[in-house]
Protein backbone atom coordinates (compact mmCIF):
# COMPACT_ATOMS: atom_id res chain seq x y z
CA UNK A 1 0.00 0.00 0.00
CA UNK A 2 2.95 2.70 1.21
CA UNK A 3 4.59 1.87 -2.30
CA UNK A 4 1.43 2.47 -4.38
CA UNK A 5 1.15 5.66 -2.42
CA UNK A 6 4.95 6.80 -2.97
CA UNK A 7 4.49 5.81 -7.35
CA UNK A 8 1.06 8.08 -7.17
CA UNK A 9 2.94 10.89 -6.01
CA UNK A 10 1.07 11.41 -2.49
CA UNK A 11 2.06 14.52 -0.65
CA UNK A 12 2.24 14.85 3.11
CA UNK A 13 -1.27 16.08 3.28
CA UNK A 14 -2.72 13.59 1.39
CA UNK A 15 -0.92 10.68 3.14
CA UNK A 16 -2.28 12.07 6.39
CA UNK A 17 -5.83 11.53 4.77
CA UNK A 18 -5.89 8.02 3.55
CA UNK A 19 -4.12 6.93 7.16
CA UNK A 20 -7.31 8.85 9.01
CA UNK A 21 -4.95 11.50 10.58
CA UNK A 22 -6.36 14.75 9.61
CA UNK A 23 -7.39 15.91 12.47
CA UNK A 24 -6.10 12.86 14.95
CA UNK A 25 -3.58 15.24 16.75
CA UNK A 26 -4.29 13.27 19.57
CA UNK A 27 -4.15 10.12 18.68
CA UNK A 28 -1.50 9.67 16.21
CA UNK A 29 0.66 7.84 18.55
CA UNK A 30 -1.07 5.74 20.09
CA UNK A 31 -1.08 3.05 17.95
CA UNK A 32 0.85 1.72 14.34
CA UNK A 33 -0.36 5.19 12.67
CA UNK A 34 2.94 7.26 13.33
CA UNK A 35 4.86 4.12 12.43
CA UNK A 36 3.16 3.77 9.54
CA UNK A 37 3.44 7.30 8.39
CA UNK A 38 7.31 7.11 8.81
CA UNK A 39 7.16 4.23 6.79
CA UNK A 40 6.08 6.03 4.26
CA UNK A 41 8.12 9.01 4.05
CA UNK A 42 11.15 6.97 4.35
CA UNK A 43 9.93 4.99 1.24
CA UNK A 44 9.61 8.20 -0.46
CA UNK A 45 12.70 9.37 0.35
CA UNK A 46 14.37 6.52 -1.25
CA UNK A 47 12.17 6.78 -4.35
CA UNK A 48 12.56 10.37 -4.60
CA UNK A 49 15.87 11.64 -3.03
CA UNK A 50 15.28 15.05 -4.19
CA UNK A 51 12.42 15.19 -2.74
CA UNK A 52 13.27 14.20 0.32
CA UNK A 53 10.21 14.82 3.19
CA UNK A 54 10.97 15.46 7.08
CA UNK A 55 9.01 13.44 9.22
CA UNK A 56 9.35 16.23 12.00
CA UNK A 57 9.15 19.18 9.81
CA UNK A 58 5.52 17.30 8.78
CA UNK A 59 4.45 17.19 11.80
CA UNK A 60 5.17 20.55 12.91
CA UNK A 61 3.43 22.03 9.54
CA UNK A 62 0.33 19.99 10.29
CA UNK A 63 -0.18 20.31 13.86
CA UNK A 64 2.04 22.76 15.65
CA UNK A 65 5.39 22.55 18.31
CA UNK A 66 2.87 22.35 20.96
CA UNK A 67 0.90 19.75 19.43
CA UNK A 68 4.02 17.67 18.57
CA UNK A 69 5.62 18.09 21.76
CA UNK A 70 2.22 16.80 24.02
CA UNK A 71 2.09 13.83 21.48
CA UNK A 72 6.09 12.72 21.62
CA UNK A 73 5.57 12.71 25.52
CA UNK A 74 2.81 10.55 25.61
CA UNK A 75 4.34 8.08 22.92
CA UNK A 76 7.50 7.76 25.01
CA UNK A 77 4.99 6.74 27.72
CA UNK A 78 3.62 3.80 24.91
CA UNK A 79 6.47 0.61 24.46
CA UNK A 80 5.79 0.67 20.70
CA UNK A 81 6.12 4.04 20.02
CA UNK A 82 9.21 4.77 22.69
CA UNK A 83 11.79 4.90 20.05
CA UNK A 84 10.55 6.56 17.75
CA UNK A 85 8.57 9.44 19.42
CA UNK A 86 12.40 9.66 21.25
CA UNK A 87 14.35 10.09 17.93
CA UNK A 88 11.87 12.11 16.69
CA UNK A 89 11.97 14.87 19.44
CA UNK A 90 15.65 14.62 19.50
CA UNK A 91 15.26 15.80 16.47
CA UNK A 92 13.05 18.70 17.38
CA UNK A 93 15.52 19.71 19.94
CA UNK A 94 18.39 19.74 17.46
CA UNK A 95 16.34 21.86 15.41
CA UNK A 96 15.36 24.55 17.97
CA UNK A 97 19.11 24.63 18.72
CA UNK A 98 20.22 24.89 15.06
CA UNK A 99 17.63 27.69 15.07
CA UNK A 100 19.13 29.70 18.12
CA UNK A 101 15.93 29.31 20.19
CA UNK A 102 16.63 30.61 23.86
CA UNK A 103 14.83 28.57 26.60
CA UNK A 104 12.15 31.55 26.80
CA UNK A 105 11.69 31.35 23.04
CA UNK A 106 10.79 27.56 23.26
CA UNK A 107 8.69 28.21 26.27
CA UNK A 108 6.17 30.62 24.21
CA UNK A 109 6.46 27.86 21.48
CA UNK A 110 5.26 25.05 23.64
CA UNK A 111 2.45 27.25 25.11
CA UNK A 112 3.52 27.07 28.48
CA UNK A 113 3.21 30.59 29.02
CA UNK A 114 -0.54 30.12 28.93
CA UNK A 115 -0.55 27.29 31.58
CA UNK A 116 -0.03 30.18 34.73
CA UNK A 117 -0.75 27.93 38.01
CA UNK A 118 -1.52 24.54 35.89
CA UNK A 119 1.95 24.31 34.51
CA UNK A 120 2.84 21.61 35.96
CA UNK A 121 0.32 19.42 34.44
CA UNK A 122 1.31 20.16 30.73
CA UNK A 123 2.89 17.24 29.51
CA UNK A 124 5.59 19.54 27.35
CA UNK A 125 7.20 21.23 30.38
CA UNK A 126 9.37 17.99 30.33
CA UNK A 127 10.35 18.42 26.43
CA UNK A 128 11.01 22.15 27.57
CA UNK A 129 13.42 20.89 30.34
CA UNK A 130 14.87 19.05 28.21
CA UNK A 131 15.59 21.49 25.92
CA UNK A 132 17.15 23.70 28.45
CA UNK A 133 19.41 21.43 29.08
CA UNK A 134 20.57 20.68 25.97
CA UNK A 135 20.59 24.44 25.26
CA UNK A 136 23.14 24.72 28.57
CA UNK A 137 25.34 21.80 27.39
CA UNK A 138 25.49 23.49 23.90
CA UNK A 139 26.10 27.09 25.29
CA UNK A 140 27.97 26.93 28.49
CA UNK A 141 28.95 30.16 28.33
CA UNK A 142 25.00 31.18 28.06
CA UNK A 143 23.62 28.80 30.33
CA UNK A 144 20.68 29.42 32.20
CA UNK A 145 18.49 27.71 35.11
CA UNK A 146 14.95 26.47 34.91
CA UNK A 147 13.87 29.45 37.50
CA UNK A 148 15.40 31.85 36.06
CA UNK A 149 13.28 31.44 33.16
CA UNK A 150 10.17 30.96 35.43
CA UNK A 151 11.18 33.66 37.70
CA UNK A 152 10.77 36.18 35.20
CA UNK A 153 7.01 35.05 34.23
CA UNK A 154 5.37 34.45 38.05
CA UNK A 155 5.99 36.31 41.49
CA UNK A 156 7.87 34.68 43.31
CA UNK A 157 5.23 33.48 45.85
CA UNK A 158 3.04 32.47 43.22
CA UNK A 159 5.65 30.17 41.83
CA UNK A 160 6.87 28.88 45.29
CA UNK A 161 3.55 27.75 46.10
CA UNK A 162 3.21 26.12 42.83
CA UNK A 163 6.21 24.74 43.81
CA UNK A 164 5.14 23.27 46.63
CA UNK A 165 2.40 21.39 45.26
CA UNK A 166 4.01 20.04 42.26
CA UNK A 167 6.65 18.64 44.76
CA UNK A 168 4.06 17.35 47.06
CA UNK A 169 2.33 15.26 43.81
CA UNK A 170 5.06 13.11 43.36
CA UNK A 171 6.02 11.39 40.38
CA UNK A 172 8.50 13.18 37.70
CA UNK A 173 6.19 16.52 38.74
CA UNK A 174 7.64 16.22 41.87
CA UNK A 175 10.95 15.62 41.02
CA UNK A 176 11.00 18.29 38.43
CA UNK A 177 9.38 20.55 41.06
CA UNK A 178 12.55 19.04 43.36
CA UNK A 179 15.03 20.64 40.81
CA UNK A 180 13.30 24.02 40.36
CA UNK A 181 13.18 24.81 44.35
CA UNK A 182 16.97 23.97 44.87
CA UNK A 183 17.54 26.84 41.98
CA UNK A 184 15.12 28.63 43.67
CA UNK A 185 16.64 28.44 47.27
CA UNK A 186 20.00 29.18 45.71
CA UNK A 187 18.98 32.33 44.48
CA UNK A 188 17.40 33.48 47.51
CA UNK A 189 20.36 32.58 49.45
CA UNK A 190 22.31 34.65 46.40
CA UNK A 191 20.55 37.39 47.46
CA UNK A 192 20.78 37.06 51.46
CA UNK A 193 16.66 36.66 52.14
CA UNK A 194 15.67 36.24 55.16
CA UNK A 195 13.89 33.60 56.39
CA UNK A 196 11.45 36.55 57.98
CA UNK A 197 11.12 37.83 54.30
CA UNK A 198 10.49 34.79 52.46
CA UNK A 199 8.09 33.74 55.22
CA UNK A 200 5.74 36.88 54.76
CA UNK A 201 6.18 36.22 50.77
CA UNK A 202 4.94 33.04 51.13
CA UNK A 203 1.90 34.31 53.68
CA UNK A 204 2.49 31.98 55.76
CA UNK A 205 0.70 33.89 58.46
CA UNK A 206 -2.24 33.65 56.72
CA UNK A 207 -2.35 29.92 57.90
CA UNK A 208 -3.30 30.60 61.28
CA UNK A 209 -2.27 27.80 63.99
CA UNK A 210 -2.50 25.20 60.77
CA UNK A 211 0.64 25.81 59.39
CA UNK A 212 2.91 23.10 61.10
CA UNK A 213 1.42 20.18 58.56
CA UNK A 214 1.64 21.95 55.67
CA UNK A 215 3.92 21.58 52.62
CA UNK A 216 4.44 25.52 52.41
CA UNK A 217 5.97 25.42 55.80
CA UNK A 218 7.81 22.70 55.69
CA UNK A 219 9.72 24.25 52.24
CA UNK A 220 10.23 27.08 54.41
CA UNK A 221 11.69 25.42 57.61
CA UNK A 222 14.09 23.84 54.94
CA UNK A 223 15.01 27.20 54.01
CA UNK A 224 15.66 28.49 56.87
CA UNK A 225 17.97 25.64 57.76
CA UNK A 226 20.20 26.57 54.41
CA UNK A 227 20.13 30.04 55.33
CA UNK A 228 21.93 29.74 58.74
CA UNK A 229 24.03 27.40 57.48
CA UNK A 230 25.34 29.86 55.09
CA UNK A 231 25.13 32.56 57.59
CA UNK A 232 26.92 30.76 60.37
CA UNK A 233 26.51 32.48 63.90
CA UNK A 234 23.15 34.25 62.88
CA UNK A 235 20.31 34.79 65.37
CA UNK A 236 17.76 34.03 62.60
CA UNK A 237 15.53 31.02 62.93
CA UNK A 238 12.54 29.33 62.95
CA UNK A 239 11.47 30.24 66.19
CA UNK A 240 13.12 33.82 66.06
CA UNK A 241 10.60 34.52 62.94
CA UNK A 242 7.15 32.39 63.85
CA UNK A 243 7.90 34.28 67.80
CA UNK A 244 6.99 37.77 65.73
CA UNK A 245 3.63 36.30 64.51
CA UNK A 246 2.94 34.04 67.71
CA UNK A 247 2.84 34.11 71.47
CA UNK A 248 4.99 31.74 73.21
CA UNK A 249 1.91 30.07 74.95
CA UNK A 250 0.65 29.85 71.32
CA UNK A 251 3.45 28.23 70.18
CA UNK A 252 4.13 25.83 72.67
CA UNK A 253 1.13 24.57 72.97
CA UNK A 254 1.26 24.26 69.23
CA UNK A 255 4.10 22.29 69.69
CA UNK A 256 3.18 20.20 71.80
CA UNK A 257 -0.14 18.84 69.84
CA UNK A 258 2.19 18.53 67.30
CA UNK A 259 4.24 15.54 68.99
CA UNK A 260 1.35 13.17 69.25
CA UNK A 261 0.64 13.53 65.75
CA UNK A 262 2.81 11.15 63.75
CA UNK A 263 2.97 13.20 60.82
CA UNK A 264 4.04 16.16 62.69
CA UNK A 265 6.14 14.39 65.65
CA UNK A 266 9.74 15.09 64.15
CA UNK A 267 8.74 18.99 63.90
CA UNK A 268 7.22 19.39 66.81
CA UNK A 269 10.21 18.26 69.13
CA UNK A 270 12.45 19.89 67.12
CA UNK A 271 10.47 23.31 67.33
CA UNK A 272 9.58 22.80 71.35
CA UNK A 273 13.39 22.25 71.81
CA UNK A 274 14.42 25.04 69.85
CA UNK A 275 12.08 27.28 72.21
CA UNK A 276 13.63 25.76 75.29
CA UNK A 277 17.18 26.84 73.59
CA UNK A 278 15.86 30.56 72.57
CA UNK A 279 14.81 31.03 76.55
CA UNK A 280 17.91 29.43 77.72
CA UNK A 281 19.63 31.87 75.67
CA UNK A 282 17.93 34.52 77.16
CA UNK A 283 18.13 33.75 80.50
CA UNK A 284 14.46 33.96 80.69
CA UNK A 285 13.60 32.87 84.53
CA UNK A 286 11.38 29.77 84.59
CA UNK A 287 8.71 32.12 86.74
CA UNK A 288 8.42 34.60 83.83
CA UNK A 289 8.11 31.03 81.03
CA UNK A 290 5.55 29.90 83.86
CA UNK A 291 3.60 33.64 83.43
CA UNK A 292 4.06 33.19 79.20
CA UNK A 293 2.87 30.01 78.91
CA UNK A 294 -0.47 31.17 81.33
CA UNK A 295 0.17 28.09 83.31
CA UNK A 296 -1.63 30.45 86.60
CA UNK A 297 -4.57 29.92 84.52
CA UNK A 298 -4.65 25.79 84.38
CA UNK A 299 -6.83 25.41 87.54
CA UNK A 300 -7.16 21.63 88.62
CA UNK A 301 -6.27 20.08 85.30
CA UNK A 302 -2.78 21.90 85.51
CA UNK A 303 -0.27 18.91 85.87
CA UNK A 304 -2.29 17.10 83.07
CA UNK A 305 -1.20 20.34 80.89
CA UNK A 306 1.64 19.29 78.13
CA UNK A 307 2.70 22.79 78.64
CA UNK A 308 3.28 22.05 82.71
CA UNK A 309 5.40 19.42 81.72
CA UNK A 310 7.47 21.76 79.40
CA UNK A 311 7.83 24.15 81.61
CA UNK A 312 9.51 21.65 84.04
CA UNK A 313 11.46 20.33 81.49
CA UNK A 314 12.53 23.87 81.30
CA UNK A 315 13.39 24.45 84.83
CA UNK A 316 16.05 21.53 84.56
CA UNK A 317 18.17 23.52 81.32
CA UNK A 318 17.84 26.39 83.22
CA UNK A 319 19.00 25.28 86.40
CA UNK A 320 21.82 23.28 84.68
CA UNK A 321 23.04 26.50 82.77
CA UNK A 322 22.83 28.48 85.84
CA UNK A 323 23.82 26.72 88.70
CA UNK A 324 23.17 29.47 90.83
CA UNK A 325 19.44 29.62 90.51
CA UNK A 326 17.55 29.34 93.85
CA UNK A 327 14.02 29.18 93.17
CA UNK A 328 12.14 25.97 92.28
CA UNK A 329 9.01 24.51 91.07
CA UNK A 330 7.15 24.62 94.12
CA UNK A 331 7.89 28.08 95.04
CA UNK A 332 6.66 29.72 91.41
CA UNK A 333 3.01 27.61 92.04
CA UNK A 334 2.70 28.78 95.37
CA UNK A 335 3.21 32.79 94.37
CA UNK A 336 0.17 31.92 91.59
CA UNK A 337 -2.14 29.99 93.27
CA UNK A 338 -1.46 29.83 96.83
CA UNK A 339 -1.21 27.23 99.67
CA UNK A 340 -4.65 26.03 99.77
CA UNK A 341 -5.83 26.11 96.33
CA UNK A 342 -2.98 23.91 95.76
CA UNK A 343 -3.08 21.74 98.04
CA UNK A 344 -6.27 20.91 96.63
CA UNK A 345 -4.99 20.42 93.23
CA UNK A 346 -2.32 18.07 94.43
CA UNK A 347 -4.26 16.02 95.92
CA UNK A 348 -6.61 15.58 93.17
CA UNK A 349 -3.47 15.40 90.77
CA UNK A 350 -2.37 12.29 93.04
CA UNK A 351 -5.75 10.20 91.90
CA UNK A 352 -4.51 10.63 88.10
CA UNK A 353 -1.94 8.15 87.28
CA UNK A 354 0.07 10.37 84.73
CA UNK A 355 0.11 12.71 87.54
CA UNK A 356 0.45 11.19 90.68
CA UNK A 357 4.22 11.14 91.12
CA UNK A 358 4.50 14.77 90.13
CA UNK A 359 1.80 15.77 92.77
CA UNK A 360 3.09 13.43 94.94
CA UNK A 361 6.57 14.85 94.75
CA UNK A 362 4.97 18.58 95.42
CA UNK A 363 2.77 17.54 98.27
CA UNK A 364 5.91 16.39 99.99
CA UNK A 365 7.57 19.39 99.73
CA UNK A 366 4.67 21.79 100.27
CA UNK A 367 4.43 19.58 103.95
CA UNK A 368 8.13 20.12 104.85
CA UNK A 369 7.03 24.29 104.76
Amino acid sequence: MLEDWVKKGLITDDTFRMLTLGNAADELLNGSLLSAWATYIKVFNQENPTQKMNLLAALTARFGDEAVAIMLETAKKIRKTRSLAVSIQTEQIRHWLRTKKRPDDVFVLLKLETAKARLFDQPQLNTWVRYVDSFNNANPTRSTTLFSVLNARYYDEALAKMLVVAKSSGGSAGSLASRIQAEQTRYWLSVNRTPGAIFEMLQLETLGTNFLNHPIFTAWVKYTDDFRKKNLGTHLSTLTTLRVYYSDATLAKLFTEARKVTKTAKIGRRLEAELLREWSLAVAPPALIFERLKLGNGGQKLFESPLFTMWTNYIAMFKKANPRYKDDQLATLLRSYGRRELTLMLILAEKVPSTKDIATKLRGQLSGL
